[in-house]
């Protein structure tokens, strides 16, 4: 608080001082919300190319964000179609250092979603918590 005086000097007499208190004068904070760790993931690498056993490796058509939940945390889906008749059709997911870590497997198609943890890392939504930083499909 801050006190504001003034001193007025009346017309052939005497001098007076009246004083006010004055409420400090305070900007508005906005306060940005802070981004969870689980909201930054990186990219995820998609390999397209050579084959898995002689089969040739497919393009994944749908990399897309999902809606984050509650949580916060960002989540992508990944679907895959197979090739026509396809008896087999699977992502396998592969570590940073490129050792193979897990499979999704489906026939006509396959989907998996992922969800970014406090580590920034990918992992497979309903998975084993294994990050994943590089995925392949593949159709028979």
């Amino acid at each position: 608080m801050f006190l504001f005086c003034l001193t007025f000097t009346l017309l052939f007499t005497e001098s007076t001082v009246a004083c006010m208190a004055t409420r400090e004068t305070r900007l508005p904070v906005t306060l940005l919300p802070v981004m969870k760790d689980c909201a930054r993931c990186p990219v995820l690498v998609k390999i397209v190319e050579g084959d898995f056993n002689g089969i040739p490796k497919k393009t994944i058509e749908v990399d897309e964000a999902v809606p984050a939940a509650s949580d916060g945390c960002i989540r992508r889906r990944l679907l895959c179609s197979g090739v026509q008749n396809a008896q087999r059709t699977f992502f396998r997911w592969f570590s940073a250092n490129g050792a193979q870590v897990g499979e999704s497997l489906g026939t006509g198609h396959v989907q998996q979603n992922l969800v970014c943890n406090d580590n920034k890392q990918w992992i497979l939504e309903g998975g084993n918590n294994v990050p994943v930083a590089s995925v392949e499909c593949i159709s028979a």
